[in-house]
């Protein structure tokens, strides 16, 4: 298949895997399909560590228990005899902890899919799970097989739910077989493996309904924690990071990842589960992330009932306290739990058990039992643990008073799969020095993504910026012991952060009646004014009678705004940073052979710095330019990753080959002349026809938009005159009543019969208008002729512009099509800002451009001039004594 994004693949095999689940629940097909994704990766897994032992691939066939060895002639082989493959079958064993037999890996499935039945796929689970139980029980102290143990038990014995019968059965996973695949699964690309692995976890959640996508932490949450978790442990030679609520095990990977960008240092891996499902679900997504089956354990268990007993070849005399790094957790909330079942209870003793009812506080000291004295924890769990009373009340105190609570981050409502409930996150440290809380508000930070709220990146780097550093912001505060405590230990986030929303609008009564400005009202713009003083000096003047006021000095100030030089100077000061910025890419993506040896996370984390440290703009929130340069440098990823994958191995890329492969389809023209082809359409994947026009043929471009825009304007204007023509005049020969559209052909016949008959006629006339409807249509039919011989020439121009685009012109026309949309959004929230500010101010200027005191005085003139008008008229008794009295009136007014 040709090389495709990770983020394409994604989607490709989703929609394959969907459309096989038939009836199946997504929570149940899930264990399928991760299960049959993971054992594809443990075959190419054993298969490259035989290659690299310099095992010949072409012998690979003689590592079958079926084999009858007594037909091979090993003189044929790479192999000197048949004590040497048991010696590299025993290797195999002790390095990966499993061994699958040659007639079961996966590739052999696919070459020898004639011979395949369900018979065969489930016998080769079967020996896969003999194979490591034998390891495990031949093992004189605890072995890392044990983490294969039951990991493929579906596939053994629950396949009815697939189809009902072994014929259809062998037609799904076949047609499963062949999806996967489509799945890379080279060494240098276990990244991707990993990519579509939660991404699959993701999508399946999402799907899952109520209760079945609880195993999941939305990525964005995972992402949120890892960044707070491994920026306080980066500085380790290594770590050990433990989930007693593994789920997918997504939390734990998104740390070690997080990690990574500080230390390659050696991180173990620990987690527990209740149920079987997702206790096999956080086993595979940690091995197929590549990590060494020696740095994974994990457990199925009851968190509560039985801690971590880490045991010696299963003595359960032998427990030991296990004590890490990192504890995080995302436990199911607010549920029942039997204290009185409970093992190792001095997880509570110090501050007491939690109520039956709710088990929130009970997951949480677990955690904090298992923090070493360094360490640090994050716990998800729902917001009433900040207040709810009793015991929980109880051990809040406790909490409070040793400063074991570091931070409490509050969640928008929705973001999690399945509830819609108030989530806050909660930072643990077991020693610090300090007793106060940093309190962050995050509730109004999100995006909204379908039913669902979510973080966007830059929300997400603004909280851990906040925590990592412990800031106070406009959503942050740092919270005394004391004040905590007059509160009575109550930590409800809304107590000590108050959010600033959008405010009623206010009316000052000292503006409403001479018309000077408050300086409180103003007080929202004084970065503004402060920024640009002179504009200041120009619009206002303090009141002399109340300093409290400003008077207006001109009512001319959207001039005196854009007028000013420093405004003017700030408004350049946009396109020249982001020229910067672009140069500052450019210096790390020099040029197209430059892409080979890119380090992604590298590269994002240097765009990172540079925004904060170089692209900050006066007014504007820098983390809204992080998140717009962010958003494009996801599409800018994809390429990257793209190009480095078909890169060849004389570190080049072969730009035509490379595009030819992206073609999605190209439309013919047909021509006489055989060896000769025009194309009238180029659809690629990559470049968009509108991008190399653009760049390569601009006055042919500009031309045939011009074009567009004179067949636009003609259409608007027959529109306009078939509004004049009134319904008596839409006879059947030019107007479709029942479609409710005008006939053309009907049209021009009439037009023509009116021309002919040469009678003079008014230039809004029936005729008339019918006569210039149809000169329009005329002078429409050659625009777009016009236009349709502009477009094919210029879709064949850029068609053999496309395959010979020259390494220069390859990269010049990546850097605009990764940038340029950057620049425009960046240039629309400039102008946003700048609009707001404006119509901000001048709302308020506004407001109290008319006093009472000049709406008095209209009114009094009225009145006068009402009463001059009426002691003019005249008229009967009846009427002349009502206008005395009304002149009366307003005289008296």
């Amino acid at each position: 298949m040709s090389k495709i994004t990770k983020q394409q693949l994604g989607a490709k095999i989703w929609h394959g895997v969907n459309r096989l689940r038939k009836n199946l629940e997504a929570y149940e097909y899930k264990d399928y399909i991760l299960g049959l994704l993971l054992y594809k990766f443990l075959c190419q897994k054993q298969t490259e560590y035989l290659i690299s032992q310099d095992f010949d691939k072409d012998d690979l066939y003689l590592l079958d228990d079926q084999l009858d060895r007594s037909t091979i002639d090993l003189g044929n082989t790479g192999v000197i005899n048949w004590g040497a493959v048991d010696r590299k079958i025993e290797s195999l064993k002790e390095k990966n902890g499993f061994f699958i037999q040659h007639r079961n890996l996966f590739d052999s499935w696919v070459k020898n899919k004639q011979k395949f039945d369900i018979k065969a796929f489930q016998g080769a689970f079967k020996d896969f799970s003999d194979g490591v139980n034998e390891i495990v029980n031949k093992s004189k102290k605890s072995s890392h097989a044990s983490l294969f143990k039951g990991l493929f038990s579906k596939f053994e014995t629950d396949l009815a739910k697939l189809a009902p019968n072994a014929r259809e059965q062998t037609e799904v996973i076949s047609q499963l077989i062949d999806t996967i695949n489509e799945i890379p699964t080279t060494r240098q690309q276990y990244d991707v493996l990993g990519f579509i692995y939660e991404y699959l976890i993701a999508q399946f959640a999402s799907t899952a309904g109520k209760k079945a996508g609880e195993f999941y932490t939305p990525h964005e949450v995972s992402d949120l924690i890892s960044r707070i978790v491994a920026f306080y442990l980066q500085k380790r030679e290594k770590i050990s990071i433990y989930d007693p609520t593994s789920g997918s095990g997504g939390l734990l990977l998104n740390i070690g990842q997080e990690f990574k960008k500080y230390s390659e240092s050696a991180i173990t891996y620990y987690a527990q589960e209740i149920k079987n499902e997702t206790y096999n679900l956080t086993r595979m997504n940690l091995i197929m992330s590549n990590i060494n089956s020696n740095q994974i354990h994990v457990r199925r268990g009851d968190t509560l009932e039985d801690d971590w007993p880490l045991f010696e070849n299963e003595d359960t005399s032998t427990y030991r306290l296990l004590t890490v790094d990192a504890v995080v957790s995302n436990p199911p909330y607010s549920q029942r739990w039997e204290p009185k079942n409970a093992g190792h209870t001095e997880r509570f003793d110090e501050y007491g058990l939690p109520p039956e009812n709710k088990a929130d506080y009970a997951f949480l000291l677990h955690d904090l039992y298992h923090i070493k004295k360094d360490g640090i924890g994050a716990v998800i769990l729902p917001h009433g643990v900040l207040f709810r009373g009793g015991s929980e009340g109880q051990i809040r105190k406790k909490l409070v008073e040793k400063g074991q609570i570091d931070a409490i981050i509050g969640l928008p409502a929705n973001m999690f799969y399945g509830t819609g409930i108030e989530t806050v996150i909660i930072i643990l440290k077991k020693l610090r020095d300090e007793r106060d809380i940093l309190f962050v508000d995050a509730s109004n930070l999100f995006v909204k993504d379908g039913k669902n709220n979510r973080f966007a990146k830059s929300h997400i780097k603004k909280i851990a910026d906040i925590v990592n550093n412990r800031l106070e912001t406009e959503i942050s505060k740092i919270i005394s012991f004391e004040e905590i405590e007059k509160n009575n230990f109550n930590l409800n986030i809304s107590r000590y952060v108050e959010l600033t929303g959008k405010k009623e609008e206010e009316h000052d009564l000292f503006s409403l009646v001479f018309g000077s400005i408050s300086k409180k009202e103003l007080k929202h713009f004084d970065s503004f004014f402060l920024n640009f003083p002179k504009i200041n000096e120009k619009m206002f003047k303090e009141n002399q009678e109340n300093s409290d006021y400003y008077n207006l000095l001109s009512q001319d100030y959207i001039n005196i705004i854009y007028n000013d030089s420093d405004f003017q100077n700030y408004l350049e000061s946009f396109e020249t940073k982001v020229r910067d910025f672009i140069n500052f890419f450019k210096s790390k993506v020099s040029d197209i052979n430059s892409i080979k040896n890119i380090n992604l996370i590298e590269l994002e984390k240097d765009i990172t710095e540079y925004i904060f440290s170089s692209l900050k703009f006066p007014l504007i929130d820098t983390y809204d330019v992080y998140q717009i340069i962010i958003d494009n440098f996801e599409n800018v990823k994809e390429d990257l990753e793209l190009l480095r994958e078909n890169f060849s191995d004389s570190d080049s890329l072969d730009i035509k080959e490379f595009l030819n492969d992206q073609i999605e389809s190209v439309g013919s023209i047909n021509q006489k002349e055989k060896d000769f082809r025009r194309i009238k359409s180029l659809k690629s994947k990559f470049f968009s026809n509108d991008l190399i026009e653009q760049k390569f043929f601009p006055d042919e471009f500009a031309q045939l938009n011009k074009i567009q825009d004179q067949i636009d304007q003609i259409e608007s204007e027959v529109k306009e005159l078939y509004q004049i023509i009134s319904d008596e005049d839409k006879t059947n020969e030019i107007y479709n009543d029942e479609k409710n559209t005008w006939i053309q052909s009907g049209i021009k016949k009439l037009a023509k019969t009116f021309k002919d008959s040469k009678e003079s006629r008014e230039k809004d006339s029936f005729e008339s208008l019918i006569i210039q409807i149809n000169e329009k249509y005329s002078d429409i039919e050659k625009l777009k002729k016009d236009l349709a011989n502009l477009k094919n020439d210029l879709a064949n121009n850029s068609y053999n512009q496309y395959l010979n685009l020259n390494e220069k012109d390859f990269y010049d026309l990546l850097i605009s099509k990764w940038w340029e949309k950057f620049i425009q959004n960046f240039k629309e929230k400039s102008e946003e800002f700048v609009d707001e500010q404006i119509s901000g101010i001048s709302g308020i200027l506004n407001k109290y451009k008319h006093t009472f005191v000049d709406i008095q005085k209209k009114v009094s003139d009225l009145e006068t001039k009402m009463s001059t008008f009426l002691d003019e008229l005249e008229g009967n008794p009846a009427d002349m004594e009502a206008i005395k009295k009304l002149s009366n009136i307003l005289k008296a007014n």
